[in-house]
């Protein structure tokens, strides 16, 4: 009676913690989608919201003794961290400290480790699956009110919340082209069309990983369209190919009835003209095309072609060529850290997502996040990357094998008697006859 007393007490905290730690956890996805663009202005310095939470919870994770930390990944961030560090040493011309500062931060996180059963998992992902319902019903929202209210107007947080309170530098109010009326929705909660389409591609994905249900299927496909932006449909065509191979037939006839709804409505609604338009748009320089996929490796070749630049040092932080080009992060990288900075990134980011649990999405954000646009200090970008990526992994074999049942001993003969019984002796001993009833006790 004591023993199982003590037991109960000793498991009740373990399993206050771990609810602590999934409510934390399913805290930090709302706050990811929901105050993405907001911050917290700490001693003048604009502090984005979701990354204070998610400091929040490692604390207490770490108080907790909850987090792993993964070697391969320690070792990566720790060359990658120093090799930032050494570089800006040698550095001529004046550097922005908060721009080193704020990438220490970001990438940070991502030496963490947070083990859970595939239950957790699940009911995790399933926060960011209803979260993401609602954007993608502010999707259709906005796209109504302009509709019904006229083109370019539509509801937006930035209108209502004062300027100290958003993250700067994003274009809130997006035309679908240059003086037209009509504004890609950014399905109120997020910085950007772009944002608001690659957080639906990941709630598309996840739900074809582990869900399927038919119904979100479909209203993640239709928000997804509505954007009107190419960020998360390169996020689903670079992880369907993963997705399908993983597997087999299973996922196959809800990612072609996707694939069938979301081409139809493309068609019919002009979005797929929309689509072919950016892809057009590689071939000139003005337009936000080129800008994002092809004005990187322009302004790489140009800044390396400088007989000032040192290759191994870079520019500096922050000393990034000012334009309208959104530079890949390994370009960023590259240019004002040096090239061993910029080779060390891809590798960690790589380390970092090889094993996901969501293993399809991760390659698709691997690829929009490095390859599309400048998304190396944007702290949504980064934290989608680890919430969804990096941070859950299949929890240890031994600590599966503890909550299973104790298996049987493996049997054992006995022991050989010291006197061999004559073979009669023996078959008594074997089949032996049931008593006689009629027999006297």
């Amino acid at each position: 009676m004591l023993t199982d007393q003590v037991g109960r007490a000793r498991a009740r905290p373990t399993a206050e913690r771990r609810d602590l730690a999934y409510w934390g956890l399913a805290g930090q996805i709302l706050a990811l989608v929901f105050l993405q663009k907001f911050v917290v202005p700490i001693g003048g310095i604009p502090i984005s919201v979701p990354v204070l939470t998610l400091y929040a919870w490692l604390a207490l994770m770490l108080l907790q003794g909850r987090l792993n930390s993964s070697g391969p990944r320690m070792l990566l961030v720790g060359l990658l961290f120093a090799a930032t560090t050494i570089s800006q040493m040698f550095v001529a011309q004046p550097l922005s400290l908060l721009s080193y500062l704020q990438f220490l931060t970001l990438y940070l996180p991502f030496i963490f480790v947070w083990r859970v059963s595939r239950e957790t998992h699940l009911r995790l992902m399933n926060v960011f699956q209803n979260a993401m319902l609602v954007g993608a019903a502010m999707v259709f929202l906005q796209l109504v009110w302009q509709a019904a209210r006229g083109l370019g107007n539509m509801p937006n947080l930035e209108v209502v919340s004062p300027h100290s309170w958003l993250l700067q530098g994003y274009n809130y109010a997006a035309p679908i082209a240059w003086g037209e009326k009509f504004e890609r929705p950014n399905g109120l909660f997020f910085l950007e069309p772009s944002f608001a389409s690659s957080f639906l591609a990941c709630a598309l994905l996840i739900e074809l990983m582990h869900f399927r249900r038919l119904w979100r299927v479909l209203v993640y496909v239709g928000a997804l369209l509505g954007t009107v932006a190419a960020t998360g449909v390169v996020v689903v065509a670079v992880a369907a190919v993963p997705l399908l191979a993983r597997e087999n037939l299973r996922v196959a006839p809800f990612t072609l009835l996707a694939g069938a709804v979301g081409a139809a409505a493309a068609f019919w609604t002009g979005a797929l003209d929309r689509f072919t338009n950016r892809v057009a748009e590689l071939n000139n320089p003005e337009s936000s095309g080129w800008q994002r996929l092809i004005g990187s490796l322009i302004e790489l070749r140009k800044v390396y072609a400088s007989e000032t630049m040192n290759p191994f040092s870079g520019i500096g932080a922050g000393n990034s060529p000012k334009g309208y080009v959104s530079l890949w992060p390994v370009a960023k990288m590259m240019i004002e850290y040096g090239v061993v900075p910029g080779v060390l990134l891809l590798a960690m980011i790589v380390v970092a997502m090889w094993g996901s649990l969501n293993a399809p999405l991760a390659l698709g954000l691997f690829v929009a996040f490095n390859f599309t646009g400048g998304f190396l200090l944007v702290p949504p970008s980064v934290l989608q990357i680890i919430v969804l990526t990096t941070l859950l992994r299949a929890e240890a074999p031994a600590a599966e094998n503890a909550r299973q049942a104790p298996r049987r001993a493996p049997y054992s003969p006995p022991a050989r008697p010291l006197v061999r019984s004559s073979p009669d002796v023996a078959r008594l001993r074997v089949r032996q006859r049931p008593p006689d009833a009629s027999a006297p006790s």
